[in-house]
């Protein structure tokens, strides 16, 4: 018998109803939104979806429908708009912030029903409430006291806490600096500081004893103490057996210069008559002869370099015995013909009384910061310039070195018995700038890195943390010092000034006049980089030079 046969696209479309259930069901036994009941699907949005079975609770508030105050609307509310949603968030959070905040005082807690006190046998009516007044005073007082220690408490928190505040603002980055131990020289005639984290090491106690006078206004302590250290340094030795160096950081104000002239003329006065001075500009000749003034060595003689003709300095048409040949950093690596200014000045060092043993201060030593390592500048096969025929000196491999930077290098292994002095305020700002300081024992022989690169790698990897904890060494050995005036003192006023039409039109010119000459230069550098491009010159570093005297003109100007 076959079965009946019977037509199910009448039945595709339709819904399915569920007629019944057994047993526990966590969608519709346990509490559940108002969107996810069973018992009562939710209709559409538009329609009423107020009914609820006993375990339905408001998708927003998550109250119970009878005790939420917008059911009407929060019934419709579904787990899938986002409208809905936002709204189940705000008032999350309205209800969290409700219950973090601090309840209202609601008056003294009810105390015990009153007792009517007994009176004590022998004590009269008045007596008892003369004792009840008293012990109530008593009391009041002691509850006084009691709040007071404890405002005082709340207020010592407080003014502790804004203290930490202001500390952490206004953290000390410098602290005033007076010599430990040099008393010589007159009192600094401005206030002195040094970096907190340098002043965490102590300078080692001085055994040197400086025989030049020091009449009053020659020298501060300070510059006293500068004069100490460096000669004392100059008595030890480095490990790769040069004479080791001394570093003056110090900071605009606190006479470098004189320090300079200091140390030359105790090493004048011991016999040491040859001596050189570089500097950035042969114009600061004039400063140098002052500073050799003032302290009363006027008459050691100062020569300028670039005064002199090339050949040996005590020849009579130079006619140069002793004194302080000062130089700049440009002369050291000039030359002319098969002659250079560096054979020269090593000539002379070394043929003196002192055989090479004077001072070789780098005034503004920065300028040689440029040094890169020491073993990709030899070049022994190197060609002759042929900027003179042939007959120039040896041309050296095209490294990251400045010349000036070789020069300076070169000039203090030539000279290994000289007492060599750097000199400069931003010497010491970064790690590669430091290659020239040879002399300092950073690096070496006897040290812990036997080259440049070494030490470089190592420091570079600790940051400025490590960088300070140089500082802190090389102060430590008596082979630095750095200080700077202190501002502590001074104070400063903002005036606004107004400008009247003239001044205003002045001013509009000149900035129409730089923005036509801005676009000039720009289309300028466009032209000299396409020709960098074509011709593969020097177009492209033209074109940044090109800029930079723009803005720097620009800067000046305005």
């Amino acid at each position: 018998m076959s079965a009946p046969s019977r037509d199910m696209s009448a039945d595709d479309d339709g819904d399915v109803e569920i007629t019944g259930a057994t047993g526990f069901d966590a969608l519709r036994d346990a509490p559940h939104a108002r969107c996810h009941c069973l018992v009562h699907p939710i209709k559409a949005a538009s329609g009423s979806n107020t009914s609820s079975c006993a375990f339905c609770v408001c998708f927003v508030c998550e109250q119970k429908p009878s005790a939420c105050k917008a059911w009407t609307a929060h019934c419709n509310a579904v787990d899938s708009d986002p409208t809905w949603i936002a709204a189940r968030h705000k008032c999350l959070r309205r209800n969290q912030a409700e219950a973090n905040a601090p309840s209202a005082p609601r008056g003294p807690p009810a105390g015990p029903a009153y007792v009517p006190p007994v009176m004590p046998p022998g004590m009269t009516p008045a007596q008892l409430a003369q004792a009840m007044a008293m012990s109530a005073a008593m009391a009041a007082a002691q509850n006084a006291q009691l709040a007071a220690q404890a405002l005082a408490k709340q207020a010592a928190r407080e003014a502790e806490h804004e203290q930490d505040e202001h500390d952490e603002v206004t953290e000390e980055v410098f602290v005033i600096y007076t010599p430990k131990y040099v008393t010589l020289g007159s009192p600094h005639p401005d206030p002195v500081c040094e970096t907190t984290s340098l002043a965490f090491a102590a300078v080692p106690m001085p055994t040197y004893v400086p025989i030049m006078p020091m009449p009053p206004g020659a020298l501060s302590t300070l510059q006293a103490e500068t004069l100490v250290y460096a000669c004392q340094r100059f008595e030890k030795d480095n490990a790769d057996g040069c004479r080791g160096g001394f570093f003056l950081g110090d900071g605009v104000g606190l006479g470098k210069g004189r320090q300079l002239a200091a140390i030359i003329y105790e090493n004048w006065l011991r016999g040491r008559r040859r001596h050189l001075w570089f500097s950035a500009s042969a114009d600061l000749i004039v400063d140098a002869s002052r500073d050799l003034e003032d302290i009363g060595a006027e008459k050691i003689p100062l020569h300028a370099l670039n005064k002199l003709p090339y050949g040996k300095l005590e020849s009579k048409s130079n006619g140069v015995m002793d004194g302080v040949i000062f130089a700049t950093y440009s002369s050291l690596i000039a030359y002319s013909g098969n002659k250079t200014r560096m054979d020269q000045l090593v000539s002379w060092m070394k043929d003196g009384d002192a055989a090479g043993e004077g001072c070789v201060c780098f005034d503004e030593a920065h300028k040689a910061k440029n040094l890169c390592d020491e073993s990709k500048e030899k070049d022994p096969d190197g060609e002759r310039d042929q900027g003179d025929g042939g007959d120039g000196p040896k041309k050296k491999k095209k490294t990251g070195s400045s010349k000036t930077a070789v020069a300076v290098r070169d000039i203090q292994q030539r000279l290994p018995r000289s007492r060599v002095v750097y000199c400069s305020a931003t010497g010491a700002s970064s790690v590669k700038a430091m290659a020239y300081m040879v002399r300092l024992a950073l690096w070496g022989p006897g040290t812990s890195f036997p080259a440049f690169s070494d030490f470089y790698k190592a420091i570079e990897r600790g940051s400025t943390g490590a960088l300070e904890l140089v500082a802190l060494e090389m102060k430590q050995r008596g082979s630095y010092i750095a200080r700077q005036l202190s501002f502590h003192t001074a104070s400063f006023q903002t005036k606004m000034v107004d400008l009247n039409e003239d001044e205003r039109e002045l001013y509009d010119g000149a900035s129409r006049f730089w923005a036509k000459l801005f676009d000039s230069f720009v289309h300028a550098n466009e032209m000299f980089k396409q020709q960098a491009s074509e011709d593969e010159g020097d177009g492209k570093k033209r074109a940044g030079r090109l800029m930079s005297q723009f803005w720097g003109a620009h800067q000046r100007f305005f």
